[in-house]
């Protein structure tokens, strides 16, 4: 489900290029919108976007090094195919013979979900399986789920 709600006609916005997936349901000036055609006839934006009713494929992954220490980034991964491991080039973070560690950013001071010693080649990070750290506190009123396997944060640290 795609749920999209924008005032139109405000200067500093820009709605286009962007690609959607799900059952449509847009909003548009408090009423619902249920098709992409009239999305884009009733609002006037989003000319260049796409509108697909399937679910992405493959794995999307990005890893966005930490400006402040050179050997260690974020690393965010999309498994639409809900593989067990997914390969990511960190090629921008470590050097070829750097020791690294991949933290799962969910439960940070668990056990590493990759670590070894960088060839150059993109890493495998494991996507099943991951335990998400315990809520501190008595009063949580639901007991929260990992995002693995569709969805995963990471903090890579090279040594």
């Amino acid at each position: 489900m795609t749920i999209f709600n924008t005032r139109v006609g405000t200067p500093s916005y820009t709605y286009d290029h962007n690609t959607y997936y799900g059952q449509p349901l847009f909003r548009y000036q408090g009423t619902n919108v249920n098709s992409w055609p009239l999305w884009q006839n009733t609002t006037h934006v989003d000319a260049n976007s796409q509108y697909s009713s399937k679910a992405p494929t493959g794995a999307w992954t990005f890893v966005r090094p930490n400006k402040y220490e050179s050997s260690r980034a974020n690393i965010i991964i999309y498994n639409w195919d809900l593989s067990s491991y997914v390969s990511v080039d960190v090629s921008s973070v470590l050097k070829v013979g750097q020791q690294y560690v991949v933290q799962d950013a969910m439960n940070f001071y668990g056990p590493p979900v990759a670590s070894g010693v960088y060839n150059g080649s993109p890493i495998a990070i494991r996507m099943t399986g991951l335990t998400l750290a315990p809520p501190v506190g008595n009063n949580i009123p639901f007991q929260p789920v990992h995002t693995a396997p569709v969805f995963g944060t990471f903090v890579l640290l090279g040594r």
